[in-house]
């Protein structure tokens, strides 16, 4: 099954109707309660993070499931050059971007530096540094995306070198819930996915 598709801007930010969508999947899987409730967690971060770019960008959602392996989608799409989006940061307090605090705000990063870099292996590499050190060299050039459970081997390994990363993790609700997540980036376009496997 797969929901409907529904797009996000930044004057359409009520995740309610993305939620309803979740749970409509989530009742034709015949997902139990608990396993309703994660996935529909799993979708409130994800909105969160939609909602935090949405100012920028828009994007679009849609929920998967088949048995009982659920994905949870969502594909933004740059919608300001990075002059405007210079401007737009200008008017916020900081003058800055939310800080990369946590799980997901790193994975937020790197979709910003996705949408608005270049498009260069530089700039791309750069956004796999911003989530800790971790590089990925060679799935970037494969053109391959961030994955969670990449990222999670890599702070498992370092953890006595670098403890603030795994506490990143270990505090995360989507890395205690998900199985995976993936971000690729194409051009100004970026494309996450959380998969659950109940």
């Amino acid at each position: 099954m797969r929901s409907d598709v529904l797009s996000f801007d930044a004057l359409h930010t009520d995740p309610t109707p993305a939620l309803l969508q979740v749970e409509k999947c989530a009742t034709y899987c015949e997902l139990t309660a608990k396993q309703a409730l994660q996935l529909r967690l799993l979708a409130e971060e994800m909105l969160g993070l939609t909602r935090a770019v949405l100012g920028e960008c828009r994007a679009e959602f849609w929920v998967e499931g088949q048995d009982k392996a659920m994905k949870l989608v969502t594909v933004a799409h740059a919608q300001v050059s990075e002059d405007e989006r210079e401007q737009l940061l200008q008017v916020s307090t900081s003058g800055e971007n939310e800080a990369t605090r946590g799980v997901m705000g790193k994975i937020r990063r790197i979709i910003e530096v996705g949408l608005y870099g270049d498009g260069s292996l530089q700039n791309q590499l750069l956004a796999n540094a911003m989530i800790g050190g971790y590089q990925c060299e060679d799935c970037y050039a494969m053109g391959a995306a961030w994955s969670l459970a990449q990222y999670m081997d890599w702070a498992r390994d370092r953890k006595a070198q670098q403890p603030e990363a795994w506490d990143e993790l270990e505090k995360s609700i989507v890395a205690k819930l998900a199985d995976e997540v993936t971000v690729s980036i194409k051009v100004r376009e970026a494309t996450i996915t959380i998969i659950k496997q109940f």
